[in-house]
């Protein structure tokens, strides 16, 4: 659930039900956009990935 969050409104610019809005007010142009999205992407990615390891040597399986 929390990486089907973090990574399906903010790859693309009009993912989401809200991105038109946003973009349509000028908040973020479509290239500030998919750096900001990249930036969450890849951050996210690192954040799970540690965090499923820890909890996987917790819980003794090993890799």
């Amino acid at each position: 659930m929390a990486g089907i969050s973090s990574l399906g409104c903010n790859l693309a610019t009009y993912s989401h039900a809200r991105n038109p809005l946003l973009m349509g007010y000028g908040y973020h142009s479509d290239g500030e956009w998919m750096r900001i999205g990249l930036v969450i992407a890849i951050s996210s990615g690192i954040i799970f990935m540690i965090s499923g390891l820890l909890w996987w040597s917790i819980l003794g399986v090993t890799i």
